[in-house]
């Protein structure tokens, strides 16, 4: 606020209106979208509860999962969760055997370089790593939510 000749005020109004204009707009267009990726995102873990329990795994508090998504793991299936480190296979066996009772690799793609390829290229310790298949969910929706997941079973001491 300043002053003008003649003792008038005038006032800076294009500030807060550049503000509350970009916020209607981060509001209106991005929000909505974000809300929708975090439900799906949920729909992903609710659905790979019964998934893996079907596949012989069930997840419950006793043992670590080692996944490449820790905290929705963590949060959606009270998990204890381990994060998957974008390291050789050999990388990722030494951290299962630093926590006792982690015999289970959950990926669902898109964060890691080295992952799967990891473990398919025969590279040290990748044999340690047996592929688990895990049945397509009867609902359609379940199954999508799903797609592309991959799990490992530890078969090393």
């Amino acid at each position: 606020v300043g002053r003008r000749r003649g003792g008038t005020r005038r006032v800076a109004w294009p500030g807060p209106a550049f503000a509350v204009t970009a916020s209607v707009l981060f509001s209106a267009v991005l929000l909505p979208s974000f809300g929708a990726s975090s439900r799906d995102t949920e729909r992903r873990y609710e659905a790979i509860v019964p998934a893996m329990a079907a596949a012989g795994i069930p997840l419950d508090s006793s043992d670590p999962v080692i996944t490449d998504y820790p905290i929705w793991l963590a949060e959606s299936a009270r998990v204890p969760s381990l994060a998957l480190p974008d390291e050789s296979a050999s990388s990722v066996l030494s951290l299962a055997r630093a926590f006792p009772g982690t015999h289970t690799v959950l990926m669902f793609g898109g964060l890691h370089e080295q992952w799967p390829a990891a473990v398919e290229d025969g590279a040290p310790d990748s044999a340690c790593f047996q592929p688990v298949p895990l049945p397509t969910p009867s609902d359609p929706a379940d199954a999508a939510a799903i797609a592309g997941a991959r799990v490992w079973r530890l078969v090393c001491p």
